[in-house]
């Protein structure tokens, strides 16, 4: 590694601290007001009878939530590498993902083979992406949803499809660009995710959409030598 190298891997690690301090700083106090609108809630509970009660709790849930996944994605690219079998982790995946769906008329089909090859990958944060890709494909107007796995060409790709509108054509460029939504109550941050722990990997991620329906394609080496190398104390 050059002194180039170096700098600029020294200056995203000060980039990733800082990201974290601010994130912590902020979170203290949204937890604090969260406890005590629970206690308000418990002593006083014609409160939620009243409509701006409901907006605060959104509003809560809300930035909770855009916190933990400000987290997720500053941490996005430090990887605990281990070998994963794939068929097996596929097949624990698969067997949550309905919970995922706000609708659940919303059909979900998945095809994993059983002799699916083992990759070195964070299976954690593998497992992050995958899900973030089908709680997206869960939240369009979609009837079914389907997940299936193949390898060829020295990679295994992971196909996640709707039959969900097309993806207005504006919106593809910015897609994968975190903090930019067009969903309501949107963090901008899911795709972002998944496109950073996919490319940690040295893998891809390959997005088509028609009036058919759109798909999302993870794609991973096989023989993968990640990005980053084996985290013994990967960020909580």
């Amino acid at each position: 590694m050059n002194s180039q190298d170096t700098f600029i891997q020294k200056m995203q690690e000060n980039h990733r601290l800082e990201l974290s301090r601010i994130s912590h700083e902020i979170r203290n106090p949204v937890t604090l007001i969260n406890s005590s609108m629970q206690i308000i809630e418990s002593e006083h509970p014609e409160v939620t009878s009243f409509a701006f009660w409901k907006e605060m709790r959104e509003d809560m849930a809300y930035l909770r939530r855009l916190l933990d996944e400000f987290s997720g994605f500053n941490n996005s690219d430090k990887l605990c590498l281990a070998d994963v079998n794939l068929t097996e982790f596929l097949h624990a995946v698969t067997s949550q993902a309905k919970a995922l769906s706000p609708n659940q008329e919303i059909a979900f089909y998945s095809t994993v083979p059983l002799d699916l090859p083992t990759i070195v990958a964070d299976a954690t944060k593998l497992r992050q992406a995958i899900t973030n890709v089908l709680r997206n494909a869960f939240e369009t107007d979609a009837s079914q949803v389907k997940l299936s796995c193949s390898v060829s060409d020295g990679q295994v790709k992971i196909d996640i499809q709707n039959n969900g509108s097309e993806i207005p054509k504006e919106y593809l460029p910015d897609l994968f660009t975190p903090f930019i939504t067009h969903k309501k109550n949107g963090t901008g941050l899911g795709l972002a995710i998944v496109k950073r722990i996919i490319e940690a990997h040295h893998g891809q991620i390959i997005l088509s959409s028609n009036p058919a329906g759109t798909c999302f394609s993870l794609r991973l080496p096989i023989n993968t030598n990640a990005s980053t190398k084996p985290d013994r104390n990967p960020p909580r």
